[in-house]
């Protein structure tokens, strides 16, 4: 399975990880997009979900109800290989859980790319936090490239906060709430210009 946490730019009218803009800037204050995606015919199949108002993703109806069903749904010990589904490590029973920050000139596409090659190589779930890390202009200036990626970090680490904690509240403590609190484990993975995303988010934590 395949989450995707992503402060990119949208234009709906796009299909699949195309939905997802290259690097202009972050989208405004603290919003993060949240999304389902699917391999499906060498394209996805991206599910958007509405962007939760700044820093509180409890009044956000539609991603407290896909994560809510998360919850449910791993507590139910929910197994399923297929493409997008939900997979279980039944021999240590317990759910892995990969958090992946891609790098520098990381494309949307090419991040869940990566995403799905995580997935299938671990047998484990990914959720992927895409950032605008695709300055245009890499090979005609790619100075100017890189610090205008580093600049998106830096902003980006306070959505990286904002998505960590909406985890914290509406995924983690549900599961451990539970009379029989599910297995699950995570692995935080950041790649090139993404430790310095999470540099950022650890140097300057907005939530705490």
């Amino acid at each position: 399975m395949i989450l995707l946490f992503s402060n990119r730019k949208v234009n709906l009218a796009n299909q699949g990880a195309d939905v997802f803009l290259p690097c202009e800037k972050p989208i405004g204050g603290e919003d993060v997009l949240l999304a389902s995606a699917t391999a499906a015919g060498g394209g996805w199949v991206v599910d958007l979900v509405p962007s939760p108002p700044q820093g509180d993703w409890n009044s956000c109806l539609p991603s407290r109800a896909l994560l809510a069903d998360l919850v449910r749904r791993m507590n139910a010990r929910e197994h399923d290989t297929s493409p997008g589904g939900l997979r279980y490590d039944q021999e240590n029973k317990t759910y892995n859980w990969i958090f992946f920050v891609p790098g520098y000139n990381s494309t949307a596409s090419s991040g869940l790319q990566r995403a799905k090659q995580l997935e299938e190589e671990y047998q484990a779930n990914v959720m992927l936090f895409s950032w605008p890390a695709d300055p245009p202009a890499t090979i005609i200036n790619p100075i100017r490239a890189y610090k205008q990626a580093q600049a998106a970090a830096r902003v980006t680490a306070i959505q990286l906060d904002q998505t960590i904690e909406g985890l914290k509240e509406l995924f983690t403590d549900p599961l451990r709430q539970e009379n029989q609190p599910i297995g699950f484990r995570f692995c935080l993975l950041m790649h090139s210009l993404g430790n310095y995303v999470f540099e950022s988010y650890i140097r300057n934590p907005v939530y705490g």
